[in-house]
């Protein structure tokens, strides 16, 4: 007679028990069927206009002409209650008016060639507009946001000529990419509309220039590739840009080694209404342009052939939500 071999039966059945249920539990649980998706840009301005109300007063007034106290309040309140994206359109949009100053920025009274203030915030030009709008933006109060500015400004925050982001697209947006401040958007909201520019930068273009004399060769930008979209793209993409971002403008500059030669801020303050926000030369100072209209004019007023300051198309690029603290 064949062996039988007794079966072992668990003990008790609370582990089988609590597979059962736990298998129950994960594959009966009903699936989204999408994923989390950000805030619409609706429920973003509804949400900004909603914050600005309670900001009330505090947040008038152009920042060139407020008092110190009134600034430091509202980058007190701004820190507390903004987001980085939200206080970069609070307070670009809060200069609005600002008179207009090339290059009205320098290494201070020490410096060996240019002995402009290191902050001011009566002129502004295209660059020293947007990085002072940056440095308020990651600031408590003005006196920190001045060394703020420094580090976008400068190489490794070195205040000295050569160590200056002079040339934007080989320094100024290399630099402050690095730093986790700006990240470029175009290849993302261009496409498939490129086009490419090489800026050919020979050690010759140097000779006899200022700026050999003052910067060491090895800190000199090399030749480099820009992918831009064309100004007569521009239309069919601008349904593509977020509420706010970087704008430069990429100029046929075959004789000097940056090709973009004006930038500025895009910003949404509706669905239907998409500005360039940027300070240029003129009575106006620091304005805002719709978008589409000023790209249009751009494309209708350039050279219609090769031109040594003919204007190509814009690069885009963005910014976080939450920038790492440069203090």
């Amino acid at each position: 007679m064949p062996t039988q071999i007794p079966i072992q039966r668990p003990q008790n059945g609370r582990c089988t028990l609590f597979l059962s249920f736990l298998f129950l539990v994960v594959f009966s649980a009903p699936l989204s069927p999408h994923p989390p998706t950000s805030p619409t840009l609706q429920q973003q301005l509804q949400q900004e206009q909603r914050l600005l109300q309670r900001c009330g007063k505090l947040c008038t007034g152009r920042l060139d002409r407020i008092p110190k106290q009134q600034l430091d309040a509202l980058l007190r309140w701004s820190q507390k209650h903004l987001d980085f994206h939200q206080r970069l359109r609070l307070l670009s949009k809060r200069l609005l008016g600002a008179p207009y100053r090339y290059g009205p920025l320098g290494e201070g009274p020490t410096g060996r060639y240019d002995r402009d203030p290191i902050y001011r915030r009566d002129r502004f030009d295209c660059v020293t507009y947007l990085e002072t709008v940056m440095a308020y933006a990651m600031a408590h109060t003005e006196a920190q946001s001045i060394p703020i500015l420094q580090q976008i400004r400068y190489k490794d925050g070195k205040i000295d000529f050569a160590h200056r982001n002079h040339f934007t697209f080989p320094q100024w947006l290399v630099e402050n990419r690095k730093r986790g401040l700006i990240f470029p958007a175009t290849e993302s909201l261009g496409h498939p509309y490129l086009q490419n520019y090489h800026q050919a930068v020979p050690p010759s273009l140097w000779d006899g220039t200022r700026w050999k004399q003052r910067i060491p060769f090895s800190m000199l930008p090399k030749s480099y590739t820009v992918r831009y979209v064309p100004l007569e793209d521009i239309p069919k993409i601008v349904h593509k840009l977020p509420w706010f971002g970087w704008m430069g403008e990429v100029f046929d500059l075959p004789h000097h080694a940056s090709t973009i030669a004006h930038v500025g801020f895009f910003v949404r303050e509706s669905p239907n209404h998409l500005y360039f926000r940027h300070a240029n030369a003129g009575p106006r100072g620091i304005r805002q342009d719709l978008l589409l209209p000023y790209a249009k004019a751009r494309l209708r007023n350039r050279p219609k052939h090769p031109h040594p300051k003919r204007i190509l198309g814009f690069i885009f690029a963005t910014f976080p939500r939450h920038p790492p603290s440069l203090r």
